[in-house]
């Protein structure tokens, strides 16, 4: 899928020095533009840690969901880092350009053409068919006028159309029929821009320039008064995106860094990057400004989980099998909950809608990562083949 260039991976740089790990053999390669050479392409293997965390991060939008749709609902402090949906969002963001900066660059039409074909099948095609799922469960599972939050309301309250569907499948950002969707607009389109991201910032200083620049058509935007608009969000999100694609630019260098670093200062780095990403929980905000510190906690912690002497459990067969379903688990989640409250509010207890809509998600979202996501991801790598 990708033309191989030299070492592909980490593995790759410590294989020929048995009993070696990936960041001990960064010290190793010796001249730093060979390392940023050997990092230019895609691992050989998936970055496992990174798909377990994203699975951790789409549990906490699963709970989130479920704790927020209750209108008089009170979180005590040590639940909140578990239901912190918006965070989960943001390290989305980063963890994509992050991935997807891994991949050889994209230097002409016909590469261009390939990696949009892929992402088509890696995003697209499963957000189309969940989209079908949402429309047909909206029309069995009409909403009830039920006493819960306000934005239970914003989706199936109204007959699905032509229209709707059109609109969902357009990427609006105004969602009615799954309110997991709204991210999804701003994830799909940049990561089909994401050739000219990389281009931008395939060195260090152009890196810093980029985000600056971003950040600055973001403060224009909302200072010419786009704020509540899609044309002000988009950079908004973009910026946390870009975050990701500078970190992996800068990989070899950090993980070497995290290679010596003392256990003591390793666990601290951990444990403030974690602090960073909930800051907004931790300190007891009653109004978010600004996503930034959120972004930079979760930079620290794409970094830091992918050394092997922290052990947090996301090497496990538990936190990979999340890992896998993730996606599937942020696209039907939704439609469960929506459904389960039709069925069964006022029928069942509280803590017996949440247990039957955590086990139905998780079941749901490992079909439809067999049914549709897998297969999806596939036929775009098939596509992209046939285009060489």
């Amino acid at each position: 899928m990708l033309v191989r260039m030299g070492a592909d991976s980490l593995d790759e740089l410590g294989a020929r020095h048995l009993g070696s790990t990936p960041e001990a053999a960064l010290s190793r390669a010796g001249n730093p533009r060979r390392i940023e050479r050997s990092f230019a392409v895609k691992p050989t293997r998936r970055l496992q840690e990174l798909d377990s965390l994203r699975g951790v991060a789409s549990l906490t939008v699963v709970w989130h969901h479920w704790i927020w749709i209750f209108r008089e609902a009170a979180v005590p402090w040590y639940i909140l880092p578990f239901v912190s949906g918006r965070e989960a969002v943001i390290l989305f963001f980063v963890i994509s350009g992050f991935v997807l900066s891994l991949g050889s660059p994209v230097t002409s039409p016909a590469q261009y053409v390939a990696f949009a074909l892929r992402r088509i099948g890696r995003i697209y095609l499963p957000f189309v068919a969940a989209v079908a799922l949402s429309g047909v469960c909206c029309m069995l599972f009409i909403g009830r006028s039920l006493p819960l939050a306000d934005w239970y309301y914003s989706s199936w309250h109204e007959p699905v159309t032509l229209a709707i569907i059109l609109r969902e499948l357009t990427l609006s950002p105004t969602v009615t029929l799954n309110p997991a969707f709204w991210s999804l607009s701003y994830e799909i389109v940049i990561s089909l821009l994401f050739p000219s991201f990389w281009w931008l910032m395939r060195r260090g200083a152009w890196s810093v320039a980029a985000l600056v620049g971003c950040k600055l058509l973001e403060v224009w935007v909302w200072k010419h008064g786009f704020g509540s608009t899609y044309v002000a969000a988009l950079p908004y999100y973009l910026t946390f995106f870009m975050l990701g694609v500078a970190l992996a630019r800068g990989r070899h260098l950090l993980l070497r860094r995290v290679e010596h670093m003392p256990r003591a200062i390793l666990w601290s780095a951990l444990a403030v990057s974690l602090a960073a990403y909930l800051n907004y929980i931790l300190l007891h905000l009653q109004a978010r400004k600004t996503d930034v510190l959120t972004a930079i906690g979760a930079a620290g912690l794409i970094i830091l989980c992918q050394s092997p002497r922290i052990r947090i459990g996301l090497r496990s067969r538990v936190a990979q099998f999340f890992g896998r379903v993730s996606y599937s688990l942020y696209l039907v989640h939704g439609v469960v909950l929506l459904a389960l409250l039709d069925i069964f509010f006022g029928r069942l207890p509280k803590w017996g809608m949440g247990a039957l809509y955590g086990v139905v998600s998780v079941a749901l979202s490992y079909l439809f990562c067999l049914a549709i996501e897998e297969p999806a991801h596939k036929l775009g790598k098939r596509w992209a083949r046939q285009t060489r």
